[in-house]
């Protein structure tokens, strides 16, 4: 067990490395894109955990994801931060094993995963069909909300009205962080082309679908899962799972592209 662990920590000390020197070695191969300014990509997300965290879970987390990278000039490479929300289920209080009259029936819990990752990604010059692929370093974070059922009025100042916004009293019942890291890629195409400003200087935005998937490594974590809650008349029992916490990864979302005509 303790030689398993040993090896662990190995792979996940040298993942970085080797995806950085993957990127590097691909580069000289692909045609420098230091035309391209910037990027940014809205998706739908899914993500199936791997080994323990899939068993535990026992269902694939469905979300959104956003990332915006920035070009390193000269070079195919780019750099960008994504972001990622997934939840990977919902109960209720009547859904609990022990529920009873005591207990408020309208109280909700939601399992959530939030993704955050630097991302170095390698790209050819953009074309109708653009494969890329990217390596990611960051955490996940597991958070599991409870949701009371009571509403509360924020206020919110727009120019001289005042808005009240409701907002549904939560509180988090455990939380837990752990490092991650991974490969990925993806293949972009190109759906329409727009020019901004006027043809001769203005910079032309591209608009791409995009295909994603990566793997993520994760640290171990504590985390909360659908079956895992129950009641005692009105007072909540739950025991966190803890575990790896790989996951598997794949999206579909547009992309948008800012391109310099400078060449």
């Amino acid at each position: 067990m303790r030689r398993k662990e040993v090896l662990n920590r190995r792979i996940r000390r040298t993942a970085p490395l080797m995806a950085l020197a993957l990127i590097l070695f691909l580069g000289p191969a692909w045609s420098a894109g230091g035309q391209r300014n910037a990027e940014f990509e809205l998706s739908a997300i899914s993500g199936i955990g791997i080994g323990d965290l899939g068993d535990r879970i026992g269902r694939a987390g469905w979300g959104g994801s956003f990332y915006g990278g920035w070009l390193l000039r000269g070079t195919p490479l780019s750099l960008g931060v994504r972001l990622a929300m997934m939840n990977y289920g919902t109960e209720h209080n009547l859904d609990l094993a022990g529920y009873s009259a005591p207990a408020p029936a309208g109280v909700k819990y939601s399992y959530n995963i939030l993704l955050t990752h630097v991302v170095l990604r390698a790209q050819p010059r953009q074309a109708l069909l653009t494969p890329y692929v990217e390596a990611m370093a960051g955490i996940n974070y597991f958070f599991t909300q409870a949701y009371l059922g009571r509403s509360t009025s924020v206020p919110f100042v727009v120019g001289d009205a005042v808005l009240l916004i409701d907002q549904n009293e939560s509180e988090t019942l455990l939380s837990s962080v752990a490092p991650s890291v991974g490969l990925g890629g993806g293949l972009k195409v190109r759906l329409a082309r727009f020019s901004s400003g006027r043809k001769s200087t203005g910079s032309p935005l591209d608009l791409y679908l995009d295909l994603q998937g990566r793997y993520l490594v994760g640290g171990t974590a504590r985390y909360l899962g659908p079956g895992g809650l129950a009641l005692d008349g009105d007072r909540l029992i739950y025991e966190a799972q803890r575990s790896r916490t790989d996951i598997f990864c794949y999206s579909l979302g547009l992309s948008l592209r800012k391109s310099s005509r400078h060449r």
